[in-house]
């Protein structure tokens, strides 16, 4: 009789076991479905978002950032870049002192995008330059901004004495802040604008894609594939 009543509690306590690895299991595989299902949707939506930036729309919005400093940017002048390709771009121009002096440390760091825009009327000056644009990553945003544009003039400008680097205003208002590297006759100008705030100092509307769904990053990146 003992023998039997041991052999049924045994018995017992392995069901109970048994179910409860069971149940473990089945928590586990549900965790994975559903953690592989969020991963595909997000992917999904990652996806749907790159695949409506069309290199024609990020071409007008790099135009509306430098409609005021540009002549209008034709596609033909659009380079899409890598690293290794926009310094030696930059180090075989007349502003190869900018790598040490302003840009080695984004340089240095990784997940930028690169453009470089060739035979570009600059407005100001009346000269024709190519100019590199670099799109930041957020470690670099407080000291270059989102965006780094370096004028490179075609010809030697002789009224322009010295390299000054600065933030300047573009004209896309709702994030017009801008790391910009040119040659200038006098003394360097000041900041006029800081990253996340127009120039007129108010918190700045579209640097993430707030309003548009697309970042200065995002334009560059589609300019570059």
């Amino acid at each position: 009789m003992k023998k039997q009543m041991f052999f049924r509690s045994n018995k017992w306590k392995y069901f109970v076991i048994v179910f409860a690895l069971v149940f473990v299991v089945c928590i586990a595989i549900q965790s994975c479905e559903k953690q592989n299902t969020t991963t595909a949707v997000k992917q999904s939506t990652s996806d749907a978002a790159t695949a409506i930036i069309t290199k024609q729309q990020a071409l007008a919005r790099l135009n509306e950032y430098f409609k005021n400093e540009f002549s209008v940017i034709k596609m033909k002048q659009v380079s899409g870049v890598n690293k290794t390709q926009f310094t030696q771009w930059l180090r075989n121009g007349q502003m190869a002192a900018t790598e040490n002096m302003y840009l080695n440390p984004v340089l240095s760091s990784g997940g930028n995008e690169y453009v470089i825009l060739k035979n570009v009327l600059i407005k100001e000056t009346g000269q024709y330059a190519s100019v590199g644009l670099i799109a930041t990553t957020p470690n670099n945003y407080n000291k270059f901004t989102r965006m780094v544009a370096v004028i490179n003039y075609n010809n030697q400008v002789d009224q322009f004495k010295h390299i000054c680097g600065w933030m300047k205003c573009d004209s896309y208002e709702p994030c017009p802040c801008i790391f910009w590297l040119d040659v200038v006759s006098g003394p360097c100008p000041t900041d006029k604008c800081i990253v996340n705030e127009d120039c007129a100092h108010f918190s700045a509307s579209d640097c993430n894609g707030e309003l548009s769904g697309t970042t200065i990053h995002d334009i560059l990146e589609t300019l570059n594939s």
